[in-house]
């Protein structure tokens, strides 16, 4: 940075870019006496920042800087609870475990602290405080023994498991005398607000006047449905926490921290910047985000650069063998648009038909809701014709397709025909053209 006269080095609080490698961001440090400076030929009472590669080059395109903002702070969709008593929560099958609950969900992962009064005194009314030690949050109660001090949370219903003096530590007897030092709750899609949602100060700060988000927020995913969970066990039992095959990859890249993540494939070889070239010791995974309830978005859901980075530090870090690398990539997409003339039942609202009509074909071809099972259009699967015309034809008010033709990027393709797509790609639908029988010119 230039101060005054005088080039310094500024202080790199944090880089999310491994130098630039990747994308993200860099908080730099600067002085407060940073003075405006005036390189020759430029304009006067300006300050200047300087980025210089003092060692390599890159094998690509130089990254490109996409903004530059002032007095930015990481934040989360989150609020902090304090000094909770937990509730018991009586539960006849619990097996010698004790269960208690917590007020308020969801509750992020790992901010749950927890201490326990080891002894009260014999006070059986919690007046008197014992001596508190400190109890830690694990995901699974097997494997520990009578001694150890862990916990259990399910985070959306914010219950509590400890031990039954077998698999970890039974909780003393006692009266309030487990109680949350604190914990977090927030999260869900509805955290995932856009670029300028963040516009009020709730709670005064000194020498802060106002506030706003100049980017739109990452991450933020809903619980995961019952029947998402039934179909992913399978995967799971599988898999055993490790990646050893292709599906292993995609199964376990839904389980990585800090990413947003619906669905991913891996494919061994896969590496964006050297398309069509396998790579050996390289698997792509390709990363598919969730889109919120309810947005009827007009673009494919691509992940953030911070999922992505997430994905494959996980990966590799926790699962991969030795040796392997792991990049994760946004997944390919082909626009598809369907133009269809159909007969409709004159008895009902024309316009209601076609609605419901349009509506199973895009949710048909959905990435995340499509397919013959709902989990989401199969990665590379063709389009076939007759799939289609049963789709609309299972709407109530539609009484036959006499035509149907495909739009695949741009490109018309002949009617009445099967398409098929590049492997690994993923269909992104378009508003339908639908046109009743008897408007066709």
């Amino acid at each position: 940075m230039l101060d005054g006269n005088r080039l310094v080095p500024a202080e790199v609080m944090r880089d999310s870019t491994a130098g630039l490698g990747a994308g993200g961001t860099v908080e730099l440090r600067v002085p407060r006496s940073w003075e405006p400076g005036s390189p020759s030929g430029t304009r006067p009472r300006l300050r200047w920042l300087r980025l210089r590669i003092a060692h390599g080059s890159f094998a690509g395109p130089a990254p490109v800087l996409s903004g530059l903002r002032l007095n930015v702070v990481a934040a989360t969709a989150a609020r902090t609870i304090r000094d909770e008593p937990l509730q018991p929560v009586q539960d006849l099958a619990a097996a010698g475990r004790r269960r208690m609950k917590l007020s308020q969900v969801p509750i992020l992962a790992g901010s749950v602290v927890i201490e326990v009064d080891d002894d009260t005194g014999g006070d059986v009314f919690g007046t008197t405080a014992g001596t508190a030690s400190r109890w830690r949050e694990v995901e699974s109660l097997a494997g520990y023994g009578a001694d150890d001090r862990v916990f259990t949370v399910d985070h959306e219903s914010g219950e509590v498991t400890f031990g039954d003096g077998v698999s970890g530590a039974a909780v003393p007897p006692g009266f309030r005398n487990v109680r949350a030092v604190r914990y977090r709750v927030g999260g869900g899609s509805a955290g995932a607000v856009p670029a300028g949602a963040v516009n009020a100060v709730v709670t005064a700060l000194p020498f802060v006047t106002g506030v706003g988000n100049p980017f739109p927020a990452s991450g933020g995913t809903d619980a995961e449905p019952d029947a998402d969970a039934m179909r992913r066990g399978a995967g799971e039992l599988r898999a055993r926490g490790r990646a050893v095959a292709p599906a292993d990859y995609g199964q376990l890249a839904t389980r990585a921290p800090g990413a947003s993540v619906a669905r991913a494939r891996g494919v061994p070889g896969l590496h964006p910047d050297f398309a069509g070239v396998p790579i050996p010791g390289v698997v792509g995974v390709l990363v598919v985000p969730p889109v919120p309830p309810g947005d009827d978005a007009s673009e494919p859901p691509v992940p953030t650069a911070a999922t992505l980075r997430a994905v494959a530090d996980f990966l590799i870090c926790e699962a991969a063998p030795a040796g392997v690398t792991v990049v994760a990539a946004p997944a390919p997409y082909r626009r598809v648009a369907v133009e269809s003339w159909v007969s409709l039942d004159p008895d009902l609202d024309r316009a209601a038909v076609l609605a419901r009509a349009g509506d199973a074909v895009r949710t048909y071809l959905d990435p995340l809701r499509g397919g013959e099972d709902g989990a989401g259009w199969p990665f590379g699967g063709a389009l076939r014709h007759t799939a289609l015309v049963r789709r609309m034809l299972a709407v109530d008010g539609v009484l036959a397709v006499t035509r149907l033709a495909l739009t695949v990027d741009g490109v018309r393709r002949p009617p009445c025909t099967d398409h098929p797509l590049p492997p690994h790609t993923l269909i992104w639908p378009e508003r339908p053209l639908l046109i009743p029988v008897g408007d066709r010119p």
